[in-house]
């Protein structure tokens, strides 16, 4: 995938330098430009789209997908934190494409390409250039956080979508010329469908209501019918979002540490590679560089759009000092758009800043290589139970020892990927079916987060359990797996 990126990179360029040479319009230029990055944006995404197991928060979303529409609120309420809407519309992906690990993600994949073109346009639009969008479009499409939340089974890739085109409507209403109506309307509709998909679009799409109310541009009567229908939306969720709080799972994760909050506000840098914080960080410096320029040097709208983005990340780091742990780069990626747009309409009017994006560029590339290349992105457990079915002890129970991987006792995650053998009872160690199976069972499988050598385990199971060792395999990955085949002495 490295080379590809390079290779469809490094075309790009080449394109913009001799399309001028052989008499092809500036414009003509953008477009055929632009279409490379959203090919470039396509096959990023799509390239080992269904390779990995889900990620446990996924196996949820899938759980959820399966439940009667006159269930699903009930069902939203009493295990995420987020409205319905998402797994409403999953619900009926689900039923038009099937549910294999490839078709569930491509609903996300068909999201994160437009929001590469959204980001793409509100970049132009604040830097009044066409390399504004080239630059913005293509830091989209090679940011890790994109790539991350663009191939999961989640809601955060429709909440960026929906955020970004609302922000973008609103520019596009107040610097048309025009003033056409459409594109408030256009921007008020998105506006709500962030509200509905995702409680992380609150803080922007609040600011947003808070520049078109206080924008003269803006008729009065239209501002406020704007900010009304928004109050409305989000009351309309409100009580369900009051009753799911206790749902939350940032606070073993969002503590208030200067890592945490390098990551939260470097946002379009952060991702599931396993790397340094040193990414977010150049975003975070690169972001505070482009902000203070607008400041000084742009339009009202460029000042506007880097107050809005700051106001995901800003609001979560109050959030945490007064109550709740929450910084986490997920909860302001609905800023990570917004922030990528601010620094590429500056640099498309700074031609000294482009090093900078150059640099920028070429990380955001190198941490979507890191995922691609980081195999296993979660634990393979459905490569565990493809061994397990492939093998002549298929209907044998299996014993899933989660250890220091908890989220392989999620009974979704479990569900999702037991489906292939009905006939087979599974347990979580500890379980009363757990010392049944491994004390009476004439053959029992045990999957394990922690493999240890073969001569270890031959050793444990046989004083333990009075089992002999059959076979050992161990999956590769980030989190590595071990699938242990045990008989009766």
């Amino acid at each position: 995938m490295g080379e590809s990126e390079a290779g469809l990179t490094g075309s790009a360029a080449a394109l913009w330098i001799t399309l001028p040479r052989v008499g092809v319009r500036a414009a003509d230029r953008t477009v055929a430009l632009s279409a490379l990055v959203l090919l470039l944006t396509a096959l990023n995404l799509l390239w080992g789209l269904g390779s990995s197991t889900l990620f446990v928060d996924e196996a949820f979303s899938w759980a959820l997908s399966l439940v009667p529409a006159g269930d699903l609120y009930d069902s939203v309420d009493r295990s995420e934190v987020a409205p319905p809407t998402f797994y409403a519309l999953l619900h009926l992906w689900r039923a038009v494409f099937g549910d294999s690990e490839f078709a569930l993600r491509l609903m996300s994949v068909c999201a994160a390409v437009p929001l590469v073109g959204v980001t793409a346009w509100l970049s132009a639009m604040l830097g009044k250039r066409r390399l504004a969008g080239v630059l913005g479009g293509l830091m989209a499409a090679l940011s890790p956080l994109v790539l991350e939340y663009g191939t999961q089974v989640r809601a955060y890739i429709f909440c960026m979508l929906a955020t970004t085109l609302a922000v973008a409507a609103a520019t596009r209403y107040l610097t048309g010329g025009a003033r056409e109506r459409k594109w408030l309307v256009l921007s008020g509709a998105a506006a709500v469908g962030a509200l509905w998909l995702h409680y992380t679009a609150i803080p922007v799409i609040a600011a947003l209501a808070l520049w078109l109310l206080g924008d003269r541009r803006v008729p009065r009567k239209a501002a406020l019918g704007y900010a009304a229908t928004l109050v409305v939306a989000q009351l309309l969720v409100t009580p369900l979002m009051l009753s799911q709080s206790e749902n939350a799972g940032a606070k073993a994760f969002g503590a208030l540490t200067w890592e945490n909050v390098v990551r939260t506000f470097g946002a379009p840098l952060d991702g599931r590679y396993r790397v340094s914080v040193v990414l977010p960080l150049v975003c975070v410096i690169a972001f505070a560089i482009a902000a203070g320029w607008a400041l000084r040097r742009s339009t009202g709208e460029h000042r506007a759009v880097a107050a809005i983005a700051l106001a995901s990340p800003l609001g979560l780091l109050v959030l945490t000092v007064v109550s709740d742990d929450a910084l986490l780069s997920r909860y302001s990626a609905v800023a990570a758009p917004l922030i990528v747009a601010v620094i590429a309409a500056v640099a498309a009017r700074e031609r000294t800043l482009l090093p900078a994006v150059a640099v920028v560029l070429c990380l955001a590339a190198g941490g979507s290589i890191a995922s691609h290349t980081d195999k296993g992105q979660y634990p393979d457990l459905g490569g565990a139970y493809d061994l397990i079915a492939g093998s002549g002890s298929r209907t044998a129970p299996v014993v899933i020892a989660p250890q220091a991987l908890p989220e392989l006792a999620s009974e979704p995650l479990v569900n999702y990927y037991r489906r292939g053998l009905p006939n087979t009872a599974t347990f979580i160690l500890n379980d009363p079916g757990a010392t049944a199976a491994l004390t009476k069972a004439r053959e029992v499988w045990i999957i394990g987060a922690r493999p240890v050598p073969a001569a270890a385990a031959r050793t444990f199971l046989k004083r333990a359990f009075k089992l002999r060792l059959v076979s050992s395999e161990t999956l590769p990955g980030r989190d590595p797996l071990q699938v242990i085949l045990a008989a009766r002495q």
